[in-house]
């Protein structure tokens, strides 16, 4: 039997842990070098995406859940998502989000976010901003074509939109993997969204696509990109997929597909 862990909202004071996290599970991704122009750098990499998971602590009805070990009181892994609203007949920039509960919070917390540090020049320096602003464009169209069921022909959308969870970003520290903790998180997700029979969304990248596949998503929409223009001269980088994933549960969604 493997350790127990409870879910806790992340605090500000997480932020270079879970940030650590994410630095150390990126390394198996061939998506660093084509990201950072110095993707060695490890601190690079670290200020980078803690300012990224700063930005989401500190913006309304996102929700940072960490995966506490019961044992070691040691951070394991995080997920990060947010909840879409039901509209029809909307154009895309009036995607709202709805307010969702969070995981109880631990005892005496009482807690505030704070407003979300600008990101330091140096770091914006360190990105290779064209991919970048290209994966980003990309895979904004990927999510928004996911939770509208079809691809939208002009600026207003005449396809219905109905409430679902976006799971945003899910990282375990390597040596914890294949111990339940993403499915643990990815299952608090879950059972929101059918709860309030409301459909999961996300966008996987290659390797924990057979994962996602096993706790119920189904592919949808994807993305392929070329990383050799991108990454580093015989970096021995080839095709690289982007694949939208949806878990049903509840929702409209399953029949307007």
């Amino acid at each position: 039997m493997g350790p127990l862990y409870n879910l806790f909202p992340a605090l500000p004071a997480d932020l270079p842990l879970l940030a650590s996290i994410e630095t150390a599970a990126m390394q198996s991704s061939p998506l660093n070098s084509v990201f950072f122009h110095n993707w060695a750098s490890l601190p690079v990499q670290a200020a980078t995406f803690e300012a990224q998971i700063a930005s989401a602590l500190a913006t309304p009805h996102v929700h940072v859940v960490k995966a506490v070990c019961a044992a070691t009181g040691a951070i394991d892994g995080f997920v990060i998502w947010k909840a879409l609203e039901q509209q029809d007949g909307c154009s895309p920039a009036d995607i709202t989000e709805s307010p969702a509960p969070a995981p109880s919070k631990p005892p005496g917390a009482g807690y505030t976010y704070e407003a979300a540090p600008e990101t330091p020049a140096a770091l914006d320096a360190a990105l290779n901003m064209p991919f970048c602003e290209v994966a980003v464009a990309a895979t904004e169209r990927l999510r928004e074509t996911l939770v509208r069921g079809r691809r939208c022909a002009s600026d207003i959308c005449i396809a219905r939109l109905w409430l679902g969870a976006d799971l945003n970003r899910l990282f375990v520290r390597p040596s914890s993997q294949g111990c339940g903790v993403g499915s643990l998180l990815v299952g608090q997700v879950i059972a929101w969204a059918e709860a309030e029979k409301r459909d999961v969304y996300l966008i996987s990248v290659p390797h924990p696509h057979a994962f996602y596949r096993k706790i119920g998503f189904v592919d949808r929409e994807f993305w392929d990109v070329d990383l050799r223009p991108w990454g580093p001269e015989f970096g021995g980088l080839g095709w690289f997929r982007f694949q939208g994933m949806v878990r049903y549960g509840g929702g409209v969604g399953q029949d307007g597909l």
